[in-house]
């Protein structure tokens, strides 16, 4: 993390000290850096600056309503998977129309919702999803805006929890399907062996249509992406798919290539963002629609850390575990699918022994490790600071074994600020009715 660094063996964010954060507003507690988030945005807007292009931030990232607006500032658009980002993005200020809505479960509240409050486009993910949205909207009398969400089935070479381009996968569609609901025969160069295939309801739903507007095509093929070429070999196909749709006369106006850029989180070494859409742009110099990019963990990632207190440090036969204040409930990733973080002491000792050691909550799961086989000079009553935790870290958070969800704070032009207050137990059981008879 760019923000990160000691002065006089003690931990500083972007010149603020750990220390005086965890004094001010106790731990856990997520530390977000507004400048580290800005170069990452900026990286991405310099690189992508000769062709026309729309950047939405991936909100199933970060949800937090400061860092919405801090990145609606900037002029970036938003990529939304529920109502409730929606209302989030729209309670940050962000204009509806700078929306996309994706996702395979939309429901007939969250479509309806969404046309009302008259946002850039949806990315439909399958036939039966276009009827229900052909529906809403004409029982609205309002024209939806779409893009096709195309499965290029393409390996993103990630996490099988994280892949989803891949044509086992249950997001978007085939070309083929795509063509059927356009009402083209799949009998072009891509298909070489198809035909068009059964007759169905909804063929050919999208030509002439009163209340949908096919606006775009779209994919996203996985998260945390560590090499460009599936990313290539996506753009690829989907600028043939589109090539293809033009030959028909069919005319749109945007390529939605998703997000999934990871990040170094352990010796990984991904693309810098600037290499990657260095790579992109001399890919579309001559691709006559905008590009649309929908980038979130390398945008907040690396900007976020999550800060943690030592309560005991417990030797055993076996191994030695540091015991912190903070749980698989506050950050899910290493539990869910074994994601790494380095876990950095907030104060350097000069004679003290480093121990080998699981860094772990006090969640009653074994699984509730935060980090093992690590090597740390940590006392009793410590701090420690996990890294890269901007991204999915807060927004996976959860109350699990009754454990409120922690405060957040954002360093901005030098200065932390409370950006969500620490739950405190009133939280847990605040919304649940009590059936208990009371004297």
């Amino acid at each position: 993390m760019r923000s990160l660094q000691y002065q006089e063996k003690k931990l500083y964010m972007d010149n603020v000290p750990l220390t005086e954060i965890a004094a001010c507003w106790q731990t856990p507690t997520y530390v977000y850096s507004a400048q580290e988030i800005i170069q990452n945005m900026q990286a991405y807007q310099n690189g992508l600056q000769d062709h026309a292009y729309r950047l939405c931030f991936a909100v199933k990232s970060n949800s937090n309503l400061s860092i919405l607006q801090l990145i609606a500032k900037q002029g970036w658009s938003f990529e939304v998977v529920s109502g409730g980002e929606l209302a989030c993005v729209l309670r940050a200020g962000a204009k509806a129309n700078s929306v996309i809505f994706t996702g395979v479960g939309k429901t007939a509240t969250e479509i309806a919702y969404a046309l009302q409050e008259g946002i850039f486009c949806f990315t439909v993910e399958s036939s039966n999803e276009l009827l229900r949205i052909q529906k809403i909207a004409e029982e609205l009398d309002i024209i939806a805006p779409i893009s096709l969400r195309i499965n290029p089935d393409v390996d993103s070479k990630t996490h099988p929890h994280i892949s989803t381009g891949k044509a086992c996968h249950k997001f978007g569609m085939s070309m083929e399907q795509a063509m059927s609901l356009l009402n083209i025969p799949a009998t072009t160069s891509l298909f070489p062996q198809a035909g068009e295939g059964a007759h169905r309801a909804d063929k050919g739903i999208l030509r002439n249509n009163k209340y949908l507007q096919l606006r775009g095509i779209a994919c996203h093929i996985g998260s945390q992406i560590t090499d460009t070429e599936p990313f290539l070999l996506a753009l690829d196909k989907m600028m043939a798919f589109m090539h293809s749709l033009e030959e028909t006369g069919l005319h749109l106006s945007f390529l939605n290539l998703g997000g999934g850029l990871g990040i170094d989180y352990q010796n990984s070494s991904p693309p810098q963002i600037k290499e990657f859409t260095a790579q992109l742009s001399n890919k579309i110099k001559k691709l006559p629609y905008t590009l649309i990019l929908e980038p979130g963990r390398s945008i907040v990632a690396t900007a976020g850390i999550l800060l943690s207190r030592v309560e005991y440090i417990k030797e055993t036969p076996e191994k030695n575990f540091v015991i912190i204040d903070c749980a698989m409930n506050d950050l899910l990733r290493p539990a869910l699918y074994s994601g790494w973080h380095q876990i950095i002491p907030v104060q350097q000792y000069e004679n003290l022994l480093p121990i080998h050691c699981d860094v772990v909550g006090p969640i009653c799961e074994t699984t509730d490790v935060l980090g093992s086989n690590r090597v740390l000079a940590i006392k009793e009553d410590d701090l420690v600071a996990i890294a890269d935790v901007g991204a999915y870290g807060f927004s996976m958070s959860s109350t699990y074994n009754s454990r409120p969800r922690v405060a957040e704070v954002l360093i901005e032009n030098g200065k932390p600020r409370l950006i969500r207050e620490r739950e405190n137990y009133e939280v847990l059981y605040s919304a649940q009715i009590d059936y208990l008879v009371k004297d």
